[in-house]
């Protein structure tokens, strides 16, 4: 679904194109290549990013929903952490998979909400996240098939998962600065975090 090139930048095209049946003024469905499938089908990449958005608006106490800004967020920081493995995960099935975690789970500070997202997903085994279906944010199709995410690319990130989540949890535990410093940049990297807050 997703072509990706690193040219020093990193860049995701997603092929598209307009679908004829569409009337004037409709943007989707469109249609998407899906190179595993070698066929078009129907997408909603628009209707999706809206889905994203919403997530991410502030939260509303009575409602229990959304994220203060901290879904898009805790995206970047799954995506950064993907690309630091070498992972095999698609943007659009992290961004699937993190929709599908409470919203109670992004709120609060960095140090607080990325050990909860991480924990979210490592509490349940990798069969049973496999297991259940989990549709995009559109509804239209579930991550977890094999045409989809596979297996052998679901598992390897599950496990780097639970690994970053206890990562994450011990550099948010510790009280002495320099100590959680170090843990966090175990986790994110040390060209990623800072020493000094900005």
């Amino acid at each position: 679904m997703c072509i990706k090139l690193d040219l020093g930048l990193k860049v995701e095209i997603l092929p598209a194109a307009r679908n004829a049946n569409l009337q004037v003024g409709e943007t989707e469905p469109f249609y998407l290549w899906r190179p595993s499938a070698g066929q078009w089908e129907l997408g909603y990449a628009g209707r999706h990013r809206e889905y994203l958005s919403l997530k991410n608006r502030p939260h509303n106490l009575l409602a229990g929903t959304g994220t203060d800004g901290n879904f898009i967020a805790m995206i970047k920081v799954v995506k950064h952490l993907r690309n630091m493995a070498g992972l095999d995960a698609v943007s659009f099935h992290i961004e699937t998979l993190l929709y599908h975690i409470a919203d109670q789970r992004f709120l609060g500070s960095p140090a607080v909400y990325i050990p909860s997202v991480l924990r979210a997903i490592a509490a349940r085994g990798a069969d049973e996240w496999y297991r259940q279906p989990v549709m995009t944010p559109c509804g239209d199709r579930d991550i977890f098939t094999p045409t989809e995410w596979t297996r052998s690319s679901w598992n390897p990130f599950y496990e780097a998962v639970s690994m970053w989540a206890t990562l994450a949890e011990i550099a948010a535990s510790h009280v002495d600065r320099g100590i959680a410093i170090t843990w966090w940049k175990r986790l994110l990297g040390s060209d990623y975090f800072p020493t000094v807050a900005a």
